[in-house]
C-alpha cells in the first residue's frame, strides 16, 4: 500500500493467538516477533484495503443507492501470521468500522 506515511521504525507488536493444534513451546525473540508482527499488520491493512474496495463495488453495483453506507468486522491475528475477518468483540484482535457518506 504505497503512498502511505508512517513510521516503520516505531515497530507495532501483536499478540499472536494460536488456533489449537501445534503450540509454540517458547517465545519468539524480538527480532522475530517484530517481523511477524510487521508481516500480519502488513496483511490486515491488506485486508482493511480489500473490504472497503468489495463493499464500495457491491454498494456501486446497487440500483437504488443508499445514502450512507457503514461496514464494521472484526480482524484477528493467528499463530501462523495469517489474517482473518473475525466476529467483532472479545474474538477480534483489531476492531474496523468503515463509513462512506454519499456528499463526501
Amino acid at each position: 500500500m504505497s503512498g502511505n506515511k508512517f513510521d516503520r521504525d516505531n515497530r507495532i507488536l501483536v499478540e499472536f493467538h494460536t488456533s489449537g493444534g501445534e503450540q509454540p513451546v517458547g517465545f519468539w525473540d524480538r527480532a522475530k516477533l517484530e517481523e511477524k508482527s510487521e508481516e500480519a499488520i502488513e496483511k490486515a491493512m491488506a485486508t482493511i484495503h480489500n473490504m472497503a474496495q468489495r463493499v464500495i463495488t457491491t454498494v456501486n453495483d446497487i440500483k437504488n443507492r443508499p445514502s450512507s453506507v457503514e461496514v464494521s468486522f472484526g480482524i484477528k491475528f493467528d499463530g501462523k501470521v495469517d489474517v482473518i475477518i473475525a466476529k467483532a468483540g472479545a474474538e477480534a484482535s483489531i476492531e474496523v468500522t468503515i463509513k462512506w457518506d454519499s456528499n463526501a
